[in-house]
């Protein structure tokens, strides 16, 4: 559901007040030392005049005006809304910086009692977790060696273990593993972008190396098949020996959505028969990029400088992930970077079970709770997207660590508040920075879904008039986020089925059977949820109104929250 803006690749040329010709390449290349301060503000651009930049140009990269080298930018983020009666013109402002969200709480307020429901669901058994990941991992490992040994393409590559199982942040049950597919023939950008980024039928297709990988890998004589679809036919490849490899007692499902040409990543459905357990495994083909490989400029590398100033020294290395050959044309392509260690050494640098992986975890069991899954593969009942990826969490999380540097603001009495403002966060996003949520490694934004509605009366979301819906490119294990962080959906048109979660679901339990506020507030979020026409943003509004009751300490305001449904939501 969700699309990264500011990797647009879309080529002009701008003649400047001062003569001074002006690419959108141009202006992506002297981005940027300033990360911004919150997610809900755009990343900002430096070293240029700003008089010389088009103003189209610069709002074209994030959708938001950006700033020049040396500008502060404002803390003013207010916005001019309505209230749900549609009267009353108000400022909408930021404000999870308030002091009241660093109140300790105690098990009088519901949103700890929530918190302890949810924390069996966060805690997964070790040697259950360790023993499912080292079989499935020995059977990647031997799949590499296999492919090794017979394609150039796949000689020295190697499996890299990625997303959420590796970083420590799985939640529920130890049932998606990723996993990256290291591909050291692509050890030059030449070859990379040849194949990959900017083929041209005319010289990529008489290309002598090309021409010779692909008659080794193709099967029955298909090699123009297999030059119109190159990651493609390196899924296919890398499945057919994958299944020589299946650990016994387990079997390979035949719902492949592996197969689906428009995901970067390919997803393995894995049944362990002594007891039925279905185990998701997601691969997608990653390549190792130096400096040397970045130092020429490219129309395709928009965050080569940045990447090269701030994560590749003279010795380190950055993995790119190779895209998908479908619903991308190539002249609109550009290189991903993936982040994956940098995310985990973020995380984890406070220690293994700190209250910023808590909080994290604990967002990612809200998003699996409360907020609806749309269907990925229409063939197939186990792979969802998720409406906000935990990707997106993940970097709302990140810029709250760097701002929340006392370690007793991320202590179990303070995680009720810290999950609460990760979705007022959120909340902001969808408020005033035009649904994007800023990433924190790398310039560019998530971009969440502002053209789609959910029509109650089928349970589908359909596209709003007049708005254009992009689907999202990004997963984890693709780049950085693991599959249950949402890889590639199925074209979103009208019609797309969502699952909506259950309010009387065993998931849901019982801890608020003695509490009718919290019984009445959570009446009042799923009933809104199933019987209203929404977009995401005004769910999001209506989760954060439900979190903040829940959260609410003293009972005559949690009352009238809960007495007045949407009286704290606002539509922009």
């Amino acid at each position: 559901m969700e699309s990264r803006t500011g990797d647009d690749a879309s080529e002009y040329t701008t003649s400047t007040s001062n003569g001074k010709t002006c690419t959108e390449d141009d202006v992506r290349q002297i981005a940027l030392d300033g990360r911004p301060e919150w997610p809900y503000e755009p990343w900002k651009y430096e070293n240029y005049d700003e008089n010389s930049i088009p103003e189209e140009t610069t709002q074209s990269l994030t959708g938001n005006t950006e700033y020049s080298d040396g500008e502060k930018q404002s803390s003013d983020h207010s916005s001019k809304v309505q209230d749900c009666s549609g009267q009353d013109t108000v400022i909408y402002e930021p404000d999870h910086w308030d002091d009241t969200l660093s109140e300790k709480l105690d098990e009088s307020v519901p949103i700890t009692r929530l918190i302890q429901f949810l924390a069996p669901t966060m805690d997964i058994s070790e040697d259950l977790f360790q023993n499912i990941k080292e079989t499935i991992l020995s059977m990647m490992n031997q799949t590499a060696d296999e492919v090794d040994s017979r394609y150039s393409v796949f000689e020295r590559c190697y499996v890299l273990p990625v997303g959420s199982a590796e970083e420590g942040t799985k939640v529920e049950s130890p049932d998606e593993f990723d996993f990256a597919v290291i591909l050291p023939y692509f050890d030059t950008f030449e070859k990379l972008l040849m194949v990959i980024y900017e083929r041209n039928e005319e010289t990529t297709y008489s290309d002598p190396e090309f021409s010779a990988i692909v008659k080794e890998m193709s099967l029955d004589g298909h090699e123009n098949t297999i030059k119109a679809n190159f990651q493609g036919a390196l899924k296919f490849i890398w499945t057919e020996h994958m299944e020589n490899h299946i650990p016994e007692g387990w079997t390979l499902l035949e719902r492949r959505c592996y197969t689906k040409d428009e995901s970067i990543a390919g997803t393995f459905h894995f049944l362990r028969t002594e007891d039925n357990f279905i185990v998701d495994v997601d691969i997608c083909f990653w390549t190792l990029l130096s400096k040397n490989n970045l130092e020429k400029p490219s129309r395709v590398l928009h965050q080569r400088k940045y990447i090269m100033k701030h994560y590749l020294g003279d010795e380190q290395k950055i993995y790119a992930v190779l895209p998908t050959d479908h619903r991308i044309e190539y002249e609109l392509n550009v290189v991903r970077f993936a982040m994956s260690n940098h995310e985990r050494n973020e995380l984890n640098k406070y220690g293994p079970n700190n209250g910023r992986i808590k909080s994290y975890k604990l967002a990612k069991c809200i998003s699996k709770l409360f907020l609806p899954r749309i269907t990925k593969h229409k063939d197939c009942d186990r792979c969802f997207d998720s409406m906000v990826s935990s990707f997106c969490l993940k970097n709302i999380v990140f810029f709250m660590a760097k701002h929340h540097t006392d370690d007793t603001l991320w202590t179990d009495d303070q995680l009720g508040n810290r999950l609460l403002e990760i979705f007022v966060i959120l909340n902001f996003c969808m408020k005033v920075n035009q649904s994007n949520v800023s990433t924190f490694f790398v310039p560019y934004s998530i971009q969440l879904d502002i053209s789609n509605k959910f029509n109650p009366t089928d349970g589908t979301m359909s596209s709003i008039e007049n708005l254009v819906y992009v689907i999202d490119e990004h997963d984890e294990s693709g780049a950085d986020s693991s599959a249950d962080d949402e890889s590639d959906a199925d074209d979103n048109s009208a019609g797309t089925v969502v699952h909506l979660p259950d309010s009387n679901s065993k998931k849901q339990g019982k801890w608020y059977e003695d509490d009718p506020l919290s019984k009445k507030l959570l009446a009042n979020y799923f009933d809104f949820m199933t019987k209203e026409g929404w977009s995401l943003a005004q769910l999001i509004d209506r989760l954060n109104e439900l979190l903040t009751g829940l959260r609410e300490r003293d009972e005559s305001e949690r009352k009238e929250i809960a007495d007045n449904p949407g009286c704290l939501c606002f539509d922009v």
